[in-house]
């Protein structure tokens, strides 16, 4: 993201969820929701990112995307975000992969590109 504001680019970030978080490292600590925001807000603001959006904050959701109806996930990228992708028109989007959380495998299987653009091999 550095590099892409440092080329002169945009850069925007969709965050799906923000919400409490229960570490599991011995210490019982909970860290809330409105605090991981806030850490966020600052992160975003020191990367100078062109604007960013959180899509779900609430407790229901949190750590249950894969709950969440595939069509649902891809709505809120496609349509109902601030940052939506019939807004913005993205050239490229950067999504997580490989990863043991079950978000955010809930979140990579939405990774296929829009049917009117091309996807190198």
């Amino acid at each position: 993201m550095a590099r892409i504001k440092d080329l002169g680019g945009e850069v925007y970030v969709m965050v799906y969820s923000v919400g409490d978080l229960q570490h599991y490292d011995g210490k019982d600590e909970v860290v809330t929701g409105t605090k991981r925001a806030h850490e966020l807000e600052e992160v975003m603001n020191y990367l100078k990112v062109d604007d960013y959006d959180i899509l779900y904050d609430d407790g229901k959701t949190h750590l249950r995307l894969d709950a969440i109806p595939r069509r649902g996930l891809i709505a809120k990228i496609e349509q109902d975000s601030k940052l939506a992708y019939d807004r913005l028109k993205p050239t490229m989007v950067a999504i997580p992969v490989s990863s043991y959380s079950q978000d955010h495998e809930a979140v990579s299987v939405q990774r296929s590109p829009p049917p009117d653009r091309e996807c190198p091999a």
